[in-house]
């Protein structure tokens, strides 16, 4: 689940029965009520909100591996290429001032690379943080667009860091003991992820001109298998609710409890 600046809806990759792929789906978080965004036979996911929610950006593998789009989030209009990568790209945050689009590439085994796409100008994207990253990075810009969390295994495993945006600029290690999935609070003081045991965390951070931070703690552990569902949560603007995605649970037949059965073998 991906929601929208206001936090009043959220945009969901839904796998359709019929055809097999995935499509972008906008839900109305009041009502419940949500319709597809894109249609199709090809792969469309990954989305996210442009700066103002009037747009979302998403991958599709329409005419590769994974190429990135905008379409309207009205729904009206056509798709517009953003995008063409020669492995697998996908969006993974949009600047709140609207300036840049941060994106992943695949790398195969290897892991992939964390991009940054202007969107104005010559609109020619360039590496953040290429090598030693996690096999599906994610990376999340503050909302002041002054700083980018992402995650890498550079140290040897998944921890969360920070460093100036666009760059350049040096890292700073946040999490301690694993992490992955980082969010930032819409009031930029505090910063989300998950941790190596599947607890969710929070940091309290200064992004302002210089980036200061305290020390992780625990805010309540997930269900298991939660983060078997990539981009599996989000928090709300004001950081009261989470948003989780769980893995779907098959129905089971009801339990019968027996009191007193022993009394039963007497007779």
């Amino acid at each position: 689940p991906e929601l929208s600046p206001d936090g009043k809806r959220a945009a969901v990759s839904i796998l359709d029965p019929a055809s097999r792929v995935f499509q972008v789906w906008l839900y109305d978080l009041e009502s419940g009520v949500g319709a597809p965004l894109t249609s199709g036979r090809s792969e469309n996911r990954f989305s996210i909100w442009s700066f103002d929610g009037t747009r979302v950006y998403f991958s599709s593998d329409r005419k590769g591996k994974g190429d990135i789009y905008v379409k309207p989030a009205s729904g009206a209009g056509a798709e517009e290429e953003v995008f063409r990568s020669p492995s697998m790209a996908y969006p993974t945050d949009c600047s709140r001032d609207g300036r840049f689009l941060v994106l992943s590439q695949y790398g195969g085994m290897s892991g992939g690379d964390i991009w940054v796409l202007p969107l104005s100008g010559a609109k020619q994207a360039g590496a953040f943080a290429a090598g030693s990253m996690t096999k599906d990075p994610t990376a999340r810009v503050s909302p002041n667009s002054r700083w980018l969390a992402y995650e890498s295994h550079q140290s040897g495993r998944s921890e969360i860091y920070v460093a100036p945006f666009p760059g350049p600029g040096v890292p700073r290690q946040v999490s301690t003991g694993g992490g992955s999935y980082p969010r930032w609070r819409r009031n930029r003081t505090e910063l989300y992820f998950v941790s190596g045991d599947n607890e969710m965390m929070k940091v309290d951070v200064r992004a302002e001109t210089s980036f200061e931070f305290g020390t992780p703690r625990p805010l309540f552990r997930l269900p298991l298998k939660a983060n078997l569902i990539y981009w599996f949560y989000d928090v709300a603007p004001d950081g009261a609710k989470f948003l989780v995605t769980l893995p779907a649970v098959a129905k089971q037949e009801p339990l019968a409890l027996i009191l007193n059965w022993a009394a039963g073998l007497k007779k």
